[in-house]
């Protein structure tokens, strides 16, 4: 079985497809190149929140994602 990866960096699209990733583990890389592996739990309307891999909720704000990576089954 094959993954693809999908890579979204702008700002309207990050929006527009946040929805598709609930769930999903996602990396996230923020406007000052820091990144955060987690499953994305819930989708606010300013910020979302990432559970980490300690189990760690996580709110992080849209106007601070530059990137979403994550991988599916191609």
């Amino acid at each position: 079985m094959s993954k693809k990866q999908i890579r979204i960096t702008e700002a309207g699209e990050i929006k527009r497809r946040m929805h598709e990733f609930s769930g999903r583990q996602i990396s996230l890389v923020l406007t000052d190149n820091t990144v955060i592996f987690g499953a994305l739990t819930k989708i606010e309307t300013d910020c979302v929140i990432i559970t980490n891999m300690r189990q760690r909720e996580m709110p992080i704000r849209l106007v601070r994602i530059a990137e979403i990576y994550t991988d599916i089954d191609a």
